[in-house]
């Protein structure tokens, strides 16, 4: 069983609020798998009237599922199958005949059921945790697109307007909040090596000598393209990096590296370059 959930929060003007929690028994630790992403699909799912998405069972050939302000359809995906995220939230948008839906697929790790692959949406958000990548695989499921116009309404507009008030006062009198917008996760890799928690050579070190050379702050300086955000954020703290190299493209479109990212193809390598 794969369940795909949000909050009676998602899709209200909430900064912080669209997160999409998947749930399955992970492939990767045999307990319990619970893995969080952000981005604009789960305001997106709430706004196509549903809260919830449970999937049990196997389909014979590979399907994704269609879900338009409440009503729910399961296509073949046969055509998909093989190919990598990018080139399918193109094609799935057109198939569905709106640029504004959106998409949380697995790409070529999941559908080969590697145990730590994740679910992909906008291309570069991840439900990156336990391999709930792996499970959609096993299911043959490619993919979920979501479309709604019936975004949630508050309860009590004036108090919620009050409230939203509130927390942007408070975002601009938090130094902090600024800060990790500017550097993202990424500028945490500098903070935890100073304490010398930075995980470093597979764990037996815990500070890194090239930190800095792969931290936030470099990013900024060399290859961060711009900032992007999720579901009514004010933070913007999500990366978009770029490169044109002779001998290395990185397309925007896949986002960019945060702090889990850096640390493990990093420090924890022993690898010093953003590049590589």
């Amino acid at each position: 069983m794969l369940v795909m959930a949000v909050s009676p929060l998602t899709g209200l003007a909430i900064s912080g609020q669209s997160r999409m929690t998947a749930c399955a028994r992970s492939p990767l630790t045999g307990a319990i798998g619970d893995s969080q992403c952000g981005g604009f699909f789960p305001a997106e799912m709430r706004s196509a009237a549903v809260d919830a998405i449970v999937f049990t069972g196997r389909a014979p050939e590979p399907v994704y599922l269609w879900v338009h302000d409440g009503e729910a359809e399961l296509r073949p995906a046969g055509h998909l199958w093989g190919k990598v995220t990018g080139e399918v939230d193109r094609l799935l948008k057109a198939e569905v005949g709106d640029p504004k839906a959106e998409v949380a697929q697995i790409g070529p790790a999941g559908e080969n059921l590697v145990r730590y692959a994740a679910i992909m949406n906008m291309v570069n958000r991840a439900n990156g945790r336990t391999g709930m990548g792996a499970v959609m695989g096993s299911k043959r499921l490619k993919a979920v697109v979501v479309r709604g116009t019936k975004s949630p309404k508050p309860a009590q507009p004036a108090e919620f307007r009050g409230l939203v008030k509130r927390l942007k006062e408070l975002q601009e009198a938090n130094p902090g909040i600024n800060w990790f917008g500017q550097y993202g996760t990424a500028g945490v890799l500098a903070i935890q090596d100073k304490m010398g928690g930075q995980p470093t050579r597979n764990y037996t070190e815990g500070t890194f000598e090239q930190c800095k050379d792969i931290d936030g702050s470099t990013m900024v300086k060399t290859i961060l393209k711009e900032r992007d955000t999720c579901y009514a954020c004010v933070i913007k703290c999500k990366r978009v990096v770029e490169v044109h190299d002779p001998d290395l493209e990185v397309d925007p479109v896949y986002g960019g590296p945060e702090y889990e990212t850096l640390t493990f193809f990093g420090s924890m390598c022993g690898v010093g370059d953003l590049k590589l």
